[in-house]
């Protein structure tokens, strides 16, 4: 379905039809979630997590260039007033937004919307920058690409190692999914499982921000929200934790840079990984603004405080411009 639907895009994009559309899409915020920049090639090469790189610095330039000229680039504060004032968003309307807190974040992704001018929220969850340590979705895929055994034993089932990306899958599902209680230990036990030790702390260390950089960031106009403290994933952690997650993120972001923090992202941030009552948890820690991501488009009467959705965004140009101008086709 993705082909033909890039296919599609692809035709619209070339024959101009879609300008045709622009003046039809109104009332719609489109929000496009980044995690990583590749540098030059469209074939990342990295020992962790395939599947939260995204285009390429050229690609992604090419992308923003194209959001400016063909709808508005809103910031966080423009999204408050549209909330807090019931304004409408006259025009084709878009957010950039980035998680995790990847150092390509400051050396691909900064420039290019200093460059262009364009607003940005970065999302960063505190206790990985803090300790210098990635999250758990690349340290399994880490583990799992460099381990030499075709199988492996894991809660006594066999799983089998032929086909990489999909025994990735199968750990990032227990991560995202069961109780934090039951899945506490599993970077050690894979690591066990697969012979391959944890990956050293340097290694890890490249990969992220640092609180200079994410200063400096802020400084330059990049708004920061929380990703959380830890980055575990809020329905599989009873409420108490939950609330600590979100409120010490919060405490120390504000500490570090100094700023208040209007904004979350939920850990992972499909429907079944946050609740109700998790987006309450954010009004009761003084956020005005809680994301969600992969859940679609943003109409201008339904759009919800603390479930802002977001969508994915894809390396090809074409398919960002048919899911700005055709969202009920292209972003689902």
């Amino acid at each position: 379905m993705k082909g033909k639907k890039l296919l599609l895009a692809g035709f619209l994009h070339r024959t101009n039809m879609l300008q045709f559309l622009r003046g039809a899409v109104r009332n719609r915020l489109m929000v496009f979630n980044y995690h990583r920049i590749n540098g030059v090639s469209d074939k990342c090469a990295t020992a962790f997590d395939d599947g939260v790189f995204g285009p390429t610095a050229k690609q992604f330039e090419q992308q923003m260039i194209w959001l400016k000229r063909n709808s508005d680039i809103i910031s966080e504060k423009v999204l408050l007033t549209v909330l807090e004032n019931g304004r409408k968003l006259s025009n084709p309307s878009t957010m950039v937004t980035f998680d995790d807190g990847y150092i390509d974040n400051y050396t691909l992704a900064y420039p290019i919307l200093k460059k262009h001018n364009i607003p940005a929220i970065f999302f960063i969850p505190t206790e990985p920058i803090t300790n210098r340590q990635l999250g758990w979705w690349d340290i399994i895929a880490f583990l799992i690409k460099k381990t030499r055994k075709p199988t492996i034993f894991y809660d006594n089932a066999k799983i089998s190692l032929a086909h990489t990306a999909e025994a990735i899958k199968f750990f990032l599902n227990k991560k995202a999914l069961e109780p934090k209680e039951k899945t506490k230990d599993l970077l050690v036990r894979l690591s066990d499982a697969c012979d391959v030790p944890l990956p050293d702390s340097s290694i890890q260390n490249d990969e992220l921000m640092t609180w200079d950089q994410i200063r400096e960031v802020s400084r330059g106009g990049i708004v920061i929200g929380s990703h959380t403290h830890s980055h575990t994933v809020l329905s599989t952690i009873p409420f108490i934790e939950q609330k600590r997650e979100i409120s010490m993120s919060k405490t120390i972001l504000e500490r570090e840079l100094g700023c208040m923090v209007n904004s979350l992202s939920y850990p992972v941030g499909n429907y079944q990984h946050f609740s109700i009552e998790t987006q309450l948890l954010l009004l009761e820690c003084g956020y005005k603004l809680g994301f969600s991501f992969n859940t679609g488009v943003n109409y201008d009467q339904e759009i919800l405080p603390y479930d802002i959705k977001r969508v994915e965004s894809e390396g090809e140009l074409e398919m960002l411009a048919a899911m700005t101008l055709l969202p009920s086709i292209f972003a689902r």
